[in-house]
């Protein structure tokens, strides 16, 4: 995959320089027509269509190369390896047990302080 991908930005370089001389060739032309300059540009657009032949080739390789390594790659990754708690993580059942706690504390306090508040009450005022 490394090698194919060093390849096509190698090609596509050589593609690009070749695409450029033909321009220019093609610029130089328009005015004056050799036979010589017709054969430059006729050899500068052979090189340039078959670096451009490679270069299609390589970017299929490429896009398959891509393709079969997403195929490859799992959909699913083990984050971390499973381990068993050693203690429990659910905080409920002792939120459960203090608040059963403190309401059997108040309601005590309640029963208890019903009986005495008024005799409380009475030597104060």
């Amino acid at each position: 995959m490394n090698w194919i991908q060093a390849r096509y930005d190698e090609i596509k370089k050589e593609t690009e320089a070749y695409q450029d001389q033909l321009a220019r060739a093609n610029d130089r032309a328009q005015n004056v027509a050799t036979s010589r300059d017709d054969m430059d540009r006729v050899r500068i657009q052979n090189k340039y269509n078959i670096s451009n032949s490679i270069y299609s080739e390589l970017a299929k390789q490429l896009e398959q190369g891509k393709m079969q390594v997403k195929k490859d790659t799992p959909v699913f990754t083990v984050v971390q390896p499973i381990a068993v708690p050693t203690r429990a993580s659910n905080s409920r059942a002792k939120t459960l047990i203090i608040w059963t706690f403190f309401g059997f504390i108040l309601g005590c306090g309640w029963v208890i302080g019903k009986e005495f508040w008024p005799k409380i009450k009475e030597m104060f005022a």
